[in-house]
């Protein structure tokens, strides 16, 4: 697993927030999921960065040398006190396997327990066989349904873990 010296995580600004959506939509077509239903389609991706300054949101974003390498999200779900969503997390195909994701998800998982989150869960799809892999290593584990009502109606895998 390569050391990236320079990698930096940050909190999202606008100047980062196109290249952030642009990378988040390719590697979510990777696994087909575009269109309605699926992440891709979020209404706040036109403004993510207006988004995640809200109270209770916080999305960081993974810089190898000033570019985007990944990005990970946290927001309330409405309704379920002490949980919040894992949002819009990606890491660029050819930097995967090399510690950036784990990183940025354990920086996130520390921002969440500061707002006072307990648990952390997520929505995605049975296909994601590597990102499944990586979430159950650190503490995610399987839901047989969702936990709320989401738009994300077209993911078939729900995943939850205690912070």
């Amino acid at each position: 697993m390569p050391n990236h010296t320079n990698l930096e995580i940050v909190p999202i600004n606008r100047r980062l927030s196109k290249a952030v959506v642009s990378h988040y939509q390719s590697a979510l077509a990777e696994f087909g999921a575009t269109g309605s239903g699926f992440g891709s389609a979020d209404s706040n991706l036109s403004e993510l960065y207006q988004y995640y300054s809200n109270p209770g949101r916080k999305y960081l974003v993974a810089l190898i040398n000033g570019v985007v390498a990944g990005g990970a999200g946290f927001s309330e779900i409405q309704g379920i006190t002490g949980v919040c969503e894992l949002d819009k997390f990606f890491v660029l195909p050819e930097l995967r396997q090399q510690g950036i994701g784990r990183k940025l998800l354990q920086i996130n998982e520390n921002r969440a327990l500061e707002n006072a989150y307990s648990e952390r869960y997520i929505e995605t799809l049975s296909t994601m066989k590597s990102a499944l892999t990586f979430y159950k290593k650190f503490g995610f584990k399987t839901l047989n349904q969702p936990i709320f009502r989401s738009v994300h109606y077209k993911c078939d895998t729900w995943l939850i873990k205690a912070l």
